[in-house]
């Protein structure tokens, strides 16, 4: 057709949404604002009480969480990947519902320690303002990388 500069037209279905979070989690919360900066880029500010302290059983010979939390501020820059792939099959994009890699920078204040995790995560909405999220990756701030495997529960609007 004449006129016609093939240009995609984007929706807001087809781009991450800027939104305020609170979610719950074994041995800790998060209150956060998740800010688009891109189609499908977003930057992720939080305030959270994080378990912090891991105990290393030599008879078992495995790490241990303990119940010993603190609070944390946290950026985390996430890049969501197939994020037009759901819009496209009709899947819910709400709320960001959508797979991602992310790389959480954050500190512990009272305990002045750096923390650093690169993760892989997926956000799923059961509705229109409850989701669940998985993140599986390493946890750094200690000599030793940890695992980080974190369910969430959390509430967008």
């Amino acid at each position: 057709m004449a006129g016609e500069t093939g240009a995609q037209i984007i929706t807001s279905a087809d781009r991450v949404e800027s939104n305020f979070n609170a979610s719950f989690f074994r041995n800790g919360f998060k209150l956060g604002y998740e800010q688009r900066i891109g189609q499908f880029f977003s930057l992720s500010g939080n305030v959270a009480m994080v378990p912090y302290s891991w105990d290393y059983d030599i008879a078992l010979l495995e790490y241990a969480a303990s119940t010993a939390s603190s609070w944390c501020i946290e950026l985390e820059p996430r890049y969501y990947f197939n994020y037009e792939r759901r819009s496209r099959l009709g899947k819910s994009t709400q709320y960001n519902a959508a797979d991602f890699i992310a790389l959480r920078v954050g500190v512990l204040p009272l305990l002045e320690v750096p923390l650093i995790s690169p993760h892989y995560g997926i956000r799923r909405a059961f509705n229109k303002h409850i989701y669940n999220e998985l993140a599986l990756g390493l946890n750094f701030y200690s000599i030793l990388p940890l695992p980080l495997i974190q369910y969430r529960i959390g509430i967008s609007f």
